[in-house]
């Protein structure tokens, strides 16, 4: 997580990581009814080929922010980036019956906004020149998925 490569689009990409501070946010994740943390790997080698996570879950209001990391450039793009989008958009809509999921993208990460919009979600807005990505100010476009819109999706792209 201190790859600029990987970390390009994260809000929090500055601050520096390391093993004890990794394993800090996995024990914390696992004692937290908020937050689902779950690795990404590739099935048949076992190899970490990045992260997501539904965040910030409000179990009244029924909705979740939803994160995807892949660090391996050649998996970025392709089925492995969207088969472990939608599994975490199945998990969020089935298994913990949320109603809606955000996402919150910084403009230029356009692989991310093209991933959410397959799965269709929508934008609702933007914060303007919010992320400082070492070349220009970017904006972070703020998307949402609602339930219908899911099950919409899901059968015409049969998912």
């Amino acid at each position: 997580m201190n790859d600029p490569s990987i970390t390009r689009y994260l809000g929090e990409r500055y601050w520096p990581n390391s093993s004890d501070e990794q394993r800090k946010f996995i024990t914390s994740s696992i004692s937290n009814r908020d937050r689902l943390v779950l690795l990404v790997c590739n099935l048949e080698n076992d190899e970490l080929l990045g992260v997501g996570s539904l965040n910030s879950i409000n179990w009244v209001h029924r909705f979740a922010d939803l994160s995807l990391i892949i660090a391996k450039p050649e998996f970025k793009s392709g089925y492995i980036a969207i088969d472990a989008f939608a599994q975490f958009i199945q998990i969020g809509m089935n298994k913990f019956n949320l109603l809606n999921l955000k996402c919150f993208t910084a403009e230029a990460n356009t692989a991310s906004i093209k991933l959410q919009e397959y799965f269709g979600f929508v934008e609702i807005g933007k914060f303007p020149e919010f992320l400082d990505l070492g070349t220009e100010p970017n904006s972070i476009v703020c998307s949402y998925l609602s339930r219908e819109k899911w099950i919409e999706v899901k059968q015409r792209r049969n998912l």
